[in-house]
């Protein structure tokens, strides 16, 4: 394929992209993991809540220091999401030029709550499957010694 034809074929793509709307990102599912996964599934969202939840509040270049390879525009869109759905505020704290800094809210909060106890809930109950309940605890004890020597 030569690169006009290559050009071509993407500069339709996009905008298909831009004039359709972009596929929308809803599971209709009265699901809590496809709840969470609404809010916080797209790319970079996650390792965000997780930068949230380890400094507190957090600025936009911030976020670009510590997510190597985010493109402005993917991280703009990502705060604004999140803001939509209530997972952050932005205070600004610059007027000229406007500069911005986010805080997760108690919602956001809640909601990587709810992901990490979905997840431990379905690694006790796997582990209880494979190896029984007594030897599942003698497991638990070996991994909390070995993560605290860590």
């Amino acid at each position: 394929m030569y690169r006009s034809e290559y050009n071509t074929l993407r500069y339709r793509a996009l905008r298909a992209r831009y004039t359709e709307g972009f596929m929308p990102k809803h599971y209709d599912q009265n699901c809590p993991v496809a709840k969470a996964l609404e809010l916080v599934g797209d790319r970079w969202t996650l390792l965000m809540v997780r930068d949230l939840l380890d400094e507190g509040s957090r600025r936009f270049q911030d976020f670009q220091q510590s997510l190597k390879g985010i493109a402005p525009a993917i991280l703009s869109d990502r705060l604004k999401l999140m803001e939509e759905h209530g997972l952050v505020t932005r205070r600004f704290y610059s007027d000229h030029p406007p500069r911005a800094e986010y805080t997760l809210t108690d919602k956001g909060k809640a909601v990587l709550a709810r992901a990490k106890k979905l997840v431990a809930t379905k690694h006790e109950a796997r582990l209880n499957e494979l190896l029984g309940p007594a030897n599942r605890v003698a497991l638990l004890e070996m991994l909390s010694k070995i993560a605290t020597e860590f």
